[in-house]
This record gives structure tokens, sequence and C-alpha cells, in this order.
């Protein structure tokens, strides 16, 4: 008891000391560094409006350039000491023999026969080839998970992203139509498809994609699922943003020319005055001495809401495949430990089973399986290369389908859907 009353006397101290936020003036300035960081060394391109696309120094001609030496350095110092850590999940080859040395040793104390299929791990048992071979996992602190939430937010919401996929994904369309009408060869394309499509992901998010796939796979494998700080829901934010970019959508904001706006008048000034002034001087903007600036802003999806995505990030989903499937057959079998049976808990627990569902629609579902059962054109299945060259060892079996998780997928719903009419019961 006294332990849980210093506890609230510190809190509430904080608040007192640092205003109604709880988080200390030091994490505060130190995401504030993290932030300055990300903006100087990995910069966004310059939004157009007017659909020109945009201008940026990592861009030329629609492919990406290299980023320079110092940006690099940045990067893979935060992917070395925060998105990787001290923990990396066995590589799929490895969890691959480990899966199989335990059927092994379990049919050799069974009659049960063995087969080669049941020898084969699927996508459905990415949980158990996840699983860290010889360390106990440890989550890294709050402060390093919130920063690599940033970090994803911030490589996502670059416009350049949007230009490099737009363009690819047209040229993808393209290619499909062709094929199906018989104008092209859809046997042995691949040779000459490489050199007419470009990688369509900027250098920063080819750098840090396999790290990142890591990152979560160990977050949704080891996090507790109960506890909202944990790594599994900070992981679970990051997988949502990265696999979700047409969240993303620019607003425009009124910059003054001139310093000479007045000033500050005091600490008393209020908060709704404040906002009324920047509502009318950014609807002044165009016919005032303001300029304009776009940013982007992140528009979070109620869990009920459809999807927004449209088919110029076609080539988005191609370029990052296994952060589609791994991810979303873990949480399947992971979200069958969210408690669906509490009065309190079961509009969270559908709740974030509904914001990962709602991802899946039928044009993404489409799209990935025309590239797992080899039914895409020629560009498409290029970029499905090029992203699993990138992975590198932790690119899993190219032979694992949707199709595997459909078990999963079904007890999951079945059991929402059976707590919901207990409820309704009740």
């Amino acid at each position: 008891a006294n332990q849980e009353w210093a506890i609230q006397l510190e809190d509430q101290l904080r608040r007192m000391r640092y205003g109604t936020s709880t988080t200390a003036y030091g994490q505060r300035v130190y995401s504030h560094l993290m932030s300055s960081y990300m903006k100087y060394y990995l910069p966004h391109g310059v939004y157009r409006p007017d659909g020109g696309g945009s201008t940026s120094p990592r861009v030329d001609g629609g492919e990406a350039t290299p980023l320079d030496r110092t940006a690099e350095l940045f990067l893979r110092l935060v992917i070395e000491f925060w998105v990787e850590g001290q923990v990396s999940p066995p590589t799929f080859a490895e969890g691959i023999q480990r899966y199989r040395n335990g059927r092994i040793a379990f049919m050799s104390t069974s009659s049960t026969s063995s087969s080669s299929s049941s020898m084969n791990p699927t996508m459905r048992d990415s949980f158990e080839l996840t699983q860290p071979m010889k360390t106990t996992y440890v989550s890294p602190p709050s402060q390093i998970q919130i920063g690599v939430l940033n970090l994803v937010r911030h490589l996502v919401s670059d416009v350049t992203v949007r230009n490099m996929v737009k363009s690819a994904s047209v040229s993808c369309q393209r290619r499909h139509v062709q094929e199906r009408e018989g104008r092209v060869a859809t046997t042995g394309a691949d040779d000459d498809a490489t050199a007419k499509i470009s990688w369509c992901l900027p250098p920063a998010m080819s750098i840090i994609q396999p790290s990142l796939l890591n990152y979560i796979r160990l977050g949704l494998t080891c996090g507790s699922i109960h506890d909202r700080r944990s790594i599994f829901h900070r992981a679970l934010e990051a997988w949502l943003v990265w696999i979700e970019p047409w969240n993303y959508v620019m607003k425009r904001r009124a910059v003054a020319v001139t310093g000479s706006s007045g000033g500050n008048n005091s600490g008393s000034s209020s908060s709704a005055t404040h906002r009324a002034g920047e509502f009318l001087r950014n609807a002044a903007a165009t016919v005032s001495s303001h300029r304009v600036e776009y940013y982007p802003a992140y528009v979070k999806p109620k869990p009920t809401s459809a999807s927004t995505y449209s088919s110029q990030w076609e080539a988005y989903v191609v370029s990052n495949l296994n952060l589609y499937t791994v991810p979303l057959a873990i949480f399947l079998k992971r979200a069958r430990e969210l408690d669906f049976s509490s009065t309190n808990e079961y509009p969270r627990s559908l709740a974030l089973v509904q914001r990962v569902l709602r991802v899946f629609s039928k044009d993404v579902v489409t799209v990935l399986n025309s590239v797992l059962n080899r039914r895409a054109d020629a560009l498409s299945a290029s970029l499905a290369t090029m992203h699993r060259d990138n992975l590198k060892a932790y690119c899993p079996p190219s032979s694992w389908k949707l199709t595997d998780c459909q078990l999963d997928a079904t007890n999951l719903l079945e059991e929402v859907f059976s707590r919901h009419q207990k409820r309704k019961n009740e």
C-alpha cells in the first residue's frame, strides 16, 4: 500500500512540475532531439500540389540514389542499437531446422509416422519459428520503442515514397494488361523485367526493412498481449503504420514570411484564440503575406472503417510482401490470448482484431495472393524477387501461402462470434 501511495505521489508531483503530460522532461527532450536528427539526416521530399511529384536530392529520374555516408551511418546506428537490440530471431533456415528436429524427436517417442509435409513448416508456424534460440528475449526500454515507432512514421510519411510507388504501380498494371491481352510473353520475362522496373522504396526504407521485420516478429511473438504499454502493442502499431502508408495525407498550413507577427503576448493567451488565429491564417494564406507549406498528417482509421487502399499502392504491397504476411500469421496465433470473455475487455480486444483485419481488404489480399501463387505479372514478380533478396536470410520460404493461416483465422473469428453471442444472451 505504501509503495502504491508513493507511486501516485510521484506521478502527481510530475504532473505539477511538467504539466498534464506524464512524460518526463528528459524524455521529451530526447524525443525532440531524435526528431531533429531524423529530419536532418533523412529529409522528406518536397510536395507539389500540382501532382508534379517531389523534389528531393535522393530521387533522380524516378530512381532513388543511395544515402550519403553520414545519413547511412546514423540510420545503421539506430538499427544496430534500437531496432535489432541484443536479441534477434533465428534465420528462417535455423528456425526450420529447429522445427524439423522437434518433429523428429516427437515422432521418435510416439507411434506417429513421419511424412514430408509434416516436416515442412507453413506460414501458420511463423510464431514458432520466431522464438529466440539461445537467449531469453528482453524487450527494449519504452523510450526506444517510441523512438522506433517515430522513425517508422517518419519514413512512411515521406512523399517520395508515394511518388516512387505510384510510378512503379502504373508500370506493373500496364504490364499486367499487356500480358492478359497477349501482347507480351509471360514466359522468361523476368530477365528483361528487372531492367524495366526499379526498386520503388527509398534507400532508408530498404535498409531498415529486414531489421524492422525482425523487430515486429519478436515484438508480436514475445511481448505481453495484456499490457497496453508492452512491446507487443508498440510493435503492432509500427507494423500497422508501415503496411498502411496510404493513411498519410498531405495537409497545408500557413507560415509567416517575416518574423514580425506581433510576438507572443504572454503565457496567459488563450489556446482557443491561438487555434482560431491559425485557422484564419490558413484560410487566408493564398491571399496574404503568408506562404503555404505542406506536411504529412496521419489519419488514424477507426477499427470498423474500410481500408482506403487504392491501386496506386500495389507496388508498395508487393515490395513489402513478407511484412504483410508473416506478422499477420503471428498475430492470428497470439490473438487467441485476448480476453473476449470479460465485459470490459471484450470491446478492446475486438477493436484490436478489427484494426488488423481491416487492413487486409479484398484488393490487398488479391495483390498478395497474385504474388504468393505466382500469378503476378513479370514486373510485380521482379519487385517481389528484389524484396526477398533484400531480406536475405530472414526471408521465409517462397512456397508459403496465405491459405496456410485460414485455420487460425477461422478459429479466432469463431471465438469472437461465440463470445459475442454469449454476451447477447446474458
